[in-house]
């Protein structure tokens, strides 16, 4: 019988002996300067493609606006400047240690104190009674004061020259005062005087007609927006005022529109007033629609009747 050979290999327990190699320092040296160079060209790529992107993408505008540029907040702030202004000046007590004080407060406003060559000015007790804002200009500024002294009350125009430094202001020499300016027109001239004199042509038959449509019109335009729309085009509804009579009307024709210029009354909690109207009013069928309206008649609103006449009414 033959013998069966194991043809297994019997483990080997020998242990071998793991050895760990020196690296060689230049290789170390290069493999260093290799990764940092590697990371120094992604950084300038990526700066580079930043850079492009920026260049070729249209850029924003943003603009900003400093608080000192602004109109309306420097105006509101030299208004307040120039408020406390004209209380330290139109306020002076009777008193001289007050007045003193007072003095020292209203240096306080300008940027140099003025140099006076009169001797002796004289400086009489007085009282702010009020004060008017009139205009501001670009290195002026104009009041319209009352003040009382000496038991007589005054009413004049105070003018302030003023500056700005470092968003902050002053008061940049002497104070000096002018004549009111009358604001309200002379009524001597009757030329832009509107008169609601005028006749027109159309019949009586049709000027009925479009008078009962404009009374439709007003009284819904004091009662109903929902009817309101049915008559009108962009006409919001006043119901707090009641519709009373129309007091005069003229009509004009103009291609295929009829214009109307009317004055109407209403009635606000028992209280009257008249209103002018200028409606372009489109015919439609049997009845209008208004397209059209004004809160004015033009002065002359019945210039061609006028010429036909020799002149205005």
């Amino acid at each position: 019988m033959k013998q069966i050979k194991n043809k297994f290999l019997k483990p080997n327990n020998r242990k071998k002996k793991i050895e760990v190699k020196p690296i060689n320092q230049k290789k170390m040296n290069l493999c260093f300067l290799g990764g940092f160079a590697f990371f120094v060209i992604l950084a300038c790529l990526s700066i580079f493609l930043s850079f492009t992107k920026q260049t070729i993408q249209p850029k924003a505008t943003v603009q900003v606006v400093e608080s000192s540029s602004d109109t309306t907040n420097t105006n509101y702030r030299l208004e307040s400047f120039l408020n406390e202004y004209v209380k330290a000046y139109f306020n002076f007590s009777d008193q001289t240690e007050a007045q003193d004080k007072q003095i020292e407060a209203l240096n306080q406003f300008y940027n140099f104190v003025p140099e006076i060559k009169a001797q002796g000015l004289k400086r009489q007790a007085m009282q702010l009674k009020s004060s008017r804002i009139e205009s501001i200009g670009k290195d002026t500024a104009v009041y319209r004061i009352t003040y009382q002294s000496d038991n007589q009350e005054i009413t004049t125009n105070f003018n302030i020259p003023y500056g700005e430094k470092n968003n902050q202001y002053y008061v940049s020499g002497l104070p000096y005062y002018s004549e009111i300016q009358d604001l309200i027109v002379n009524k001597s001239s009757t030329k832009d005087q509107l008169k609601l004199s005028g006749m027109d042509s159309f019949s009586d038959k049709e000027r009925k007609t479009m008078t009962t449509f404009l009374e439709l019109f007003f009284k819904n335009y004091t009662t109903n927006q929902e009817n309101l729309k049915l008559i009108a085009k962009n006409v919001a509804v006043v119901s707090n005022q009641d519709f009373k009579t129309i007091d005069y009307t003229y009509f004009k024709q103009d291609g295929k529109n009829i214009v109307a210029y009317v004055q109407a009354t209403f009635e606000i909690a028992g209280t009257t007033h008249s209103e002018n109207f200028t409606f372009t009013i489109e015919p439609k069928g049997d009845s209008y629609f208004i397209t059209d309206l004004k809160h004015a008649i033009p002065v002359d609103y019945n210039k061609e009747d006028s010429q036909e006449n020799g002149g205005n009414d």
